[in-house]
């Protein structure tokens, strides 16, 4: 796929960073499509899409843009099969409310860490 869809390679396993919410992370790729869209993806083994590769993605996407100056338009996943062969999954909802997810299961997280809940 990637021959067939990538334009312009903008960053491969770039780390990425949020002083202001203490987050890091490193996306697979962002790109720019042949359709000029700027995208992010971030590649799985896992044998379906799970609900927090959107919250992973938008993360990722957030701090991208705010390092780079250069805005995400499109986040997925793309999930290589045990076959040999791919799907997508496309991180449609608005970056802001899947960031705003992202950020409160953080600070859950954070608040769990520091408290020693298990």
């Amino acid at each position: 796929f990637f021959r067939e869809e990538v334009k312009r390679v903008i960053a491969v396993e770039q780390p990425v960073f949020s002083l202001v919410h203490r987050y890091a992370g490193t996306p697979d790729v962002v790109y720019e499509d042949k359709k000029g869209v700027i995208r992010l993806d971030d590649y799985k083994s896992a044998l379906k899409p799970h609900v927090a590769n959107r919250w992973q993605t938008a993360a990722y996407a957030y701090a991208f843009e705010k390092m780079h100056k250069i805005k995400i338009e499109k986040r997925r996943g793309v999930h290589f099969l045990m076959d040999g062969t791919y799907q997508f999954d496309d991180h449609s909802n608005p970056l802001r409310r899947d960031f705003d997810s992202f950020l409160t299961l953080l600070k859950a997280a954070t608040l769990k860490i520091n408290h020693k809940i298990r």
